[in-house]
């Protein structure tokens, strides 16, 4: 995802003559951009049902199981707002940290890690909550975890409609209008996309980069 390009800052109109960027959209920002961590988590569209009372208990595990660009860590982190003093680890290939004892343990791309490292992992952790593309029930249910397994994809458009007018609203700079994608454009985002959010943020990220006023986004 590129980074997310201007300034985080507020003010009014007047703003625009002043060259700063998305400010003739009335944003602040890209809304497509990349996104903080808890920003990901705050603005999730998910339901985790019994997930967060779940995870509060010993020797549960729960896996958010899909493919690249499902919202796999959008889940997690989403989960993690329910366990702020918890550590959040995302890993990537070849990474070894030194996890240390815990309640709970929230890991981004879990399968990344060895088998051997994964078990030191469930050695000092009651319940532990990550990502992945492996599914590893199996091999919890061996360590005696309860799997709780949350297949994440098949995202309907109600669900990428909202999505995508959360991510605007939270750009949004001032009360009034800002750049509108209409429900017939998000279907063919879904079309076109599938439940591959990233690639559907992605496509939006540059889109909006290219807008030159507010209206209607021709995606």
């Amino acid at each position: 995802m590129a980074g997310r390009s201007g300034a985080r800052q507020n003010g009014g109109s007047g703003e625009a003559a002043l060259g700063l960027p998305f400010a003739h959209l009335n944003l602040r920002f890209n809304p497509f951009g990349e996104l903080l961590p808890e920003e990901r988590g705050r603005l999730a569209v998910v339901d985790l049902g019994t997930l967060p009372t779940e995870l509060a208990g010993t020797r549960v595990a729960v896996q958010f199981l899909g493919n690249h660009g499902r919202g796999k860590s959008t889940h997690l982190l989403a989960l993690h707002q329910h366990f702020p003093s918890a550590a959040y680890t995302q890993l990537h290939h070849g990474d070894t940290p030194d996890f240390q004892r815990a309640h709970v343990q929230f890991i981004d791309s879990f399968d990344q890690l060895a088998r051997r490292r994964r078990r030191a992992v469930y050695r000092v952790s009651e319940s532990i909550a990550f990502t992945t593309h492996e599914d590893l029930s199996n091999e919890l249910e061996r360590f005696g975890y309860r799997c709780r397994t949350h297949v994440v994809g098949g995202h309907s458009p109600m669900l990428v409609r909202e999505i995508v007018q959360r991510r605007i609203e939270f750009a949004r700079r001032d009360p009034g209008a800002v750049p509108h994608v209409s429900d017939d454009d998000i279907r063919v985002l879904t079309a076109r996309f599938g439940d591959d959010i990233r690639a559907l943020e992605g496509h939006l990220y540059e889109v909006f980069q290219r807008l030159e006023g507010l209206g209607r986004v021709e995606v």
